[in-house]
């Protein structure tokens, strides 16, 4: 079994869809059973919030709730749609038919528990099985809510968990994570590995890697999960339960610099990315040379704020 996240960037149009359609069909043709989450369209979420300030300033969280969860069914159709167009069978289910089971507040629901009968039963059918990400249905109010943004990261990651699957791949328009980001860091390295404590550090800092609500789900129900792109012989990073190897990332979030890194690593990363060497990082070094504020001190892990 493998459980693949496709992102809304990688579904930008009809035509990008078609192309998450064929890398698709040719992970089919390994015969592993795929259960696919998906994202709502690049930018659709946003244009269905915007739509509902234009009609109210202050929309029901509930009507919001069930407005933004179309997102997702739109991109679960059409994907679907495209996969059937090329001879691969498949279905899609909402979050509700899938069996997500939430708890908690519209708009910031918390996933409690998975029972997903119709996707067992379309998978013993040699089905591939598109799920919309990011909602659920709550079993005692029988409401539709959503997890936040980012909540399909952690749809997949407990569908992962739930069928004990191989692996569960997060797509993105970006192959894995980096030391730092490449278009402003020209020396930026593929991370290989990482873990979930550290990943959880940078993400409750500002970083947009991951749903942070998908990595505590990682840390009582573990399963192997990679970052990746479409296609081969692109740069994947793994998320382990603990890292193998000493392990830093810097980010940006809020016109704030963030670096993530095991306390006792600190100086051979700030070598390892030249931070000194002003000549060679100018404005970049100029910006991360100012005075560090130290906002979190942890036994394994430390984030500081570049300002």
């Amino acid at each position: 079994m493998i459980v693949r996240k496709i992102g809304g960037s990688l579904l930008e149009s009809p035509k990008s869809i078609k192309l998450v359609a064929d890398f698709i069909a040719s992970e089919a043709s390994k015969g592993k059973p795929q259960v696919i989450v998906i994202s709502a369209m690049k930018g659709q979420t946003n244009q269905l919030i915007q739509l509902a300030s234009e009609v109210s300033p202050s929309p029901s969280q509930r009507e919001l709730d069930m407005l933004i969860s179309t997102g997702e069914r739109v991109s679960m159709s059409l994907l679907t749609m495209a996969l059937i167009d090329l001879g691969i069978p498949a279905i899609s289910f909402t979050g509700s038919q899938a069996g997500v089971l939430t708890k908690g507040p519209h708009s910031d629901s918390s996933i409690s528990q998975i029972k997903p009968i119709r996707v067992e039963e379309e998978i013993a059918k040699d089905r591939v099985v598109v799920l919309a990400g990011f909602q659920g249905v709550d079993p005692d109010t029988k409401e539709i809510t959503t997890l936040g943004r980012g909540g399909s990261d952690t749809t997949a990651i407990a569908m992962a968990a739930y069928f004990k699957a191989e692996n569960c791949y997060i797509m993105k328009d970006v192959s894995g994570l980096y030391s730092a980001n490449p278009k402003l860091v020209a020396t930026a390295q593929p991370i290989t590995q990482t873990s979930v404590p550290l990943l959880l550090e940078m993400c409750q800092a500002g970083a947009q890697v991951l749903h942070t609500k998908a990595l505590q789900f990682l840390q009582s129900h573990f399963t192997p999960v990679t970052i990746c792109t479409l296609g081969s012989g692109h740069p994947e990073t793994q998320i382990l339960q603990e890292t193998q190897a000493p392990q830093f990332c810097l980010s940006q979030a809020q016109n704030k610099t963030y670096l993530t890194t095991n306390c006792s690593q600190l100086s051979s990363h700030i070598e390892s990315i030249g931070w000194t060497k002003a000549s060679d990082y100018q404005w970049q070094t100029a910006k991360i040379l100012n005075p560090a504020q130290l906002t979190e001190v942890h036994d394994q892990a430390m984030s500081l704020v570049m300002r």
